[in-house]
């Protein structure tokens, strides 16, 4: 499961430095870290975020501290919320992706986030169903 994350991550790096401007790291970490609740993901956040930077020119570490600051906020809210749903998948993405596109690009927010929710919904109910496979396996 961790490569098929790392291979999604790396192609996600590729179009978002890229071809587009949806926050597909954004996604593939926030559904990761909800669907797996691993700290590894924590690691990923910040190699991601600064090699993101690295590549769309930007201040260097900004992005990794934003991805790491996500992944912490939901990890601590895991044993307040139920964070396992769709529901939470919707706020969290609608919510992270505006804060990212806000800061970061300032351009069509609302249809971005928009269409990220529904990246995110897709990548969840993928990740969900791999990761309950893996888990009849052991």
């Amino acid at each position: 499961m961790k490569l098929l994350l790392i291979i999604l991550l790396i192609i996600s790096l590729i179009l978002e430095s890229s071809i587009t401007t949806i926050p597909l790291i954004l996604l593939v970490l926030l559904v990761s870290t909800v669907v797996l609740r691993d700290d590894t993901v924590f690691l990923l956040a910040f190699i991601f975020g600064i090699l993101l930077d690295i590549l769309t020119f930007k201040t260097v570490g900004v992005s990794s501290i934003f991805f790491t600051f996500l992944v912490f906020l939901i990890l601590i809210y895991e044993k307040k919320f139920e964070i396992n749903t769709p529901s939470f998948i919707i706020f969290s993405t609608l919510l992270s992706s505006i804060l990212f596109l806000i800061f970061f690009q300032r351009g069509n927010v609302i249809i971005q986030s928009l269409v990220s929710t529904v990246i995110s919904l897709i990548l969840f109910a993928v990740f969900k169903k791999l990761n309950y496979k893996r888990q009849e396996n052991d």
